[in-house]
C-alpha cells in the first residue's frame, strides 16, 4: 500500500542469523556481517532441527522429480536462495518497499520491530522480516533516509515520469523494476530541508495509513485498497508531490 502494508505472511525458511562478530569467515555456511546463512539438510540434522532436516529432504526429491536436468545443476535450497537474494538481506532497521510489478508505484517503509501473532489464543513472537523476490527493495539504518525515499517513490510525478519506460500488458503499464532509478533522484541529505520535508510527510502519512489499516478497511481488491489510501492522503501526497517537483526539476 503507498506508505502501509497488510498483514505480513509467515513462512519458515531454512535460515539462522550469523554468530555474533567477531567470527571466522570462510568456514561452513554463507555468512555475512548483517545477512544469514542458509542450513542445508545435513546441517539441519546436526543441529537438531530433525523436523526441518525431514522437509528439506522432501523438497529436495520433490525438486528433483519436477525440474529434471535443473536439478542436477543446482539443490532445491540454492535454488531457493538463487544468488543470495535471501541470505544476503541486511538486518537494517528500516527497509523500504515497492512492487517490482504493478500499474501504479507505491512504496511502505517497514521498520525492524518485534513482530507477534496469535494463533488459536497462542501469541507467538516471529524472527525478522524478509522481502521477497516480487519486491524491490532499499535498506538503511536511517529513519530520515527510509522515509525520504518512500515520499518519493509515493509522488505522482514520479509515477507519471516512469509511464513511457513501463512495459505494456494487456491491461495497461506493468513493470516497475528498475526504471524509477533512471531518474534524477538525489541521495538523501539530511542538512537539505526539502529531504527533511519528505521524510517527515512520508513518516506522517505512514502513521495515518497504519491507523487506517488497524481500524479495518472495507474488503476490496489491492487496486482499490491503494486508491482508497491515496484518497485519504490527498492532502499529504499533493505536499509531497510539490516538493518532488522542485527536487526532480519536472
Amino acid at each position: 500500500m503507498p506508505f502501509g502494508h497488510l498483514n505480513f505472511r509467515i513462512v519458515v525458511l531454512p535460515l539462522i542469523n550469523p554468530p555474533s562478530p567477531p567470527f571466522t569467515k570462510g568456514g561452513k555456511g554463507r555468512f555475512s556481517d548483517e545477512g544469514y546463512s542458509i542450513i542445508k539438510e545435513s546441517e539441519a540434522s546436526k543441529k537438531g532441527f530433525i523436523h526441518l532436516s525431514k522437509w528439506l529432504h522432501k523438497a529436495q526429491k520433490i525438486w528433483e522429480e519436477k525440474r529434471g536436468d535443473k536439478a542436477e545443476r543446482i539443490d532445491a535450497v540454492d535454488w531457493l536462495d538463487y544468488r543470495h537474494k535471501l541470505s544476503m538481506q541486511k538486518q537494517a532497521k528500516y527497509k523500504v518497499l515497492y512492487p517490482a510489478s504493478a500499474t501504479y508505484l507505491c512504496s511502505c517503509v517497514i521498520e525492524k520491530k518485534a513482530i507477534r501473532i496469535e494463533i488459536e489464543g497462542q501469541e507467538l513472537e516471529l524472527q525478522e522480516f524478509l522481502v521477497d523476490y516480487t519486491e524491490y527493495y532499499f535498506e538503511t539504518d536511517k529513519k530520515a533516509e527510509a522515509y525520504y525515499i518512500c515520499s518519493i517513490l509515493n509522488s505522482p510525478t514520479v509515477d507519471d515520469l516512469i509511464k513511457p519506460m513501463q512495459a505494456r500488458g494487456l491491461f495497461g503499464p506493468r513493470h516497475i523494476v528498475k526504471k524509477v532509478w533512471e531518474l534524477p533522484i538525489p541521495e538523501f541529505n539530511p542538512t537539505n530541508e526539502n529531504h527533511i520535508s519528505l521524510a517527515m510527510l512520508g513518516e506522517e502519512c505512514t502513521k495515518k495509513v497504519s491507523k487506517l489499516l488497524s481500524k479495518g478497511m472495507p474488503q476490496k481488491s489491492i487496486g482499490n485498497l491503494r486508491r482508497t489510501i491515496r484518497s485519504e492522503l490527498k492532502d499529504e501526497i499533493k505536499q509531497i508531490d510539490w516538493i518532488v517537483k522542485g527536487i526532480l526539476k519536472a
